[in-house]
């Protein structure tokens, strides 16, 4: 409630980006006043049982940048929760649920959405120097296999690919592909291109590729994806056989509840199988695509029947006994300043 009014009374007048200082500004005030611990007080509940954190890229380029964070910020912040708290695998909590049992708050779990390579490059040597478990929940239909498997052009994810037509553009176009203004800097760049991802999420899996391609054509240039943005086969039995958990974030990143029945058992089921034989061990977690409740629907009775043994979404949120296995809240950790992270962790949703 307070993230979604903050941020509805900023955007009128600011940048994503600026809107996103303002709220960084706004929880350090709130924590080194102390105003922060005394309002945690009166959300013991929003506060009592485990965290489950959501990462994505760990990159300083390339990928999309609202699912970046810095390769420097991602070391302070697990460092921080190294110290201070147990970083435990979602097994652990996920037996709790299911013995209805309490699930200790000291408890942090670690996820990565989208299937980036660089979580394997970078993220997951960080995670196996301090011995933390983490899931990485991916796409399968963009897992890159051996080289004799792949085309010449492999499926990429429409916001990496906005990404890359915008940043390599002199032009703003608007949402309907027009262009509407000359960048005249990086942060209004950044904000054409969430505005742009924003815009272009909100239609279904055709309507994207429509966009994508009105979008092209605006900007006079095709997406160049990089092949190796995103994990291989090989990528992921290296995370298998280092501790990790890989889960499935469905085949194509599509929302659910924009899919048919068929379609959304489809990305839930085949993502399942697909890993499956890529890993040659069962697949128990799933992500939901743009996790809001409003893009899962009905579609978490899909996963459970699917033989998943549980999902997360990106609801704020911490993990208590009792808790729906399938439909697990998560924290975003953002690239901003650690003490966004720590007003978030007690509880307070900024």
């Amino acid at each position: 409630m307070m993230k979604s009014a903050l941020k509805s009374v900023l955007l009128p007048f600011l940048t994503y980006d600026q809107a996103e200082k303002v709220k960084t500004f706004l929880c350090a005030v709130l924590y080194y006043s102390g105003l922060a611990s005394v309002i945690g007080l009166f959300m013991r509940r929003s506060r009592a049982g485990a965290r489950i954190l959501m990462f994505h890229s760990v990159s300083e380029e390339r990928t999309f940048w609202d699912n970046r964070i810095s390769p420097r910020r991602f070391r302070q912040t697990l460092r921080y929760l190294n110290e201070r708290y147990r970083i435990v695998p979602m097994a652990h909590i996920i037996e709790r649920l299911r013995r209805n049992a309490e699930v200790p708050s000291d408890w942090i779990a670690l996820t990565f959405d989208d299937g980036y390579a660089d979580n394997v490059a970078v993220a997951f040597p960080d995670l196996a120097n301090v011995k933390a478990p983490a899931t990485f929940f991916v796409p399968s239909g963009i897992v890159r296999l051996a080289p004799e498997h792949e085309t010449s052009q492999l499926p990429y994810l429409f916001f990496d690919a906005v990404e890359d037509m915008l940043r390599r553009t002199a032009d703003v176009p608007d949402g309907g592909g027009q262009k509407a203004m000359c960048f005249q800097s990086d942060g209004r760049r950044s904000d054409a291109i969430l505005r742009t991802v924003l815009s272009i999420r909100a239609r279904d899996a055709a309507g994207h590729q429509e966009a994508l391609a009105a979008l092209a054509g605006s900007c006079g240039t095709p997406p160049r994806v990089p092949r190796n943005l995103y994990v291989s086969a090989d990528d992921l039995r290296r995370l298998d056989e280092g501790g990790m958990e890989v889960g499935s974030h469905g085949v194509s990143h599509a929302d659910l509840a924009r899919c048919s029945e068929n379609d959304a058992m489809k990305e839930i089921s085949d993502s399942k199988a697909a890993l499956e034989s890529i890993l040659g061990r069962p697949v128990v977690g799933f992500a939901y695509p743009f996790g809001k409740r409003a893009s899962i629907g009905p579609r978490g009775s899909y996963v459970d029947q699917s033989g998943y043994n549980y999902a997360v979404t990106t609801e704020f949120g911490s993990v208590r006994a009792g808790a729906d296995r399938f439909a697990l809240p998560r924290i975003a950790v953002r690239d901003a300043a650690l003490v966004r992270l720590k007003v978030n962790l007690l509880g307070i949703p900024i």
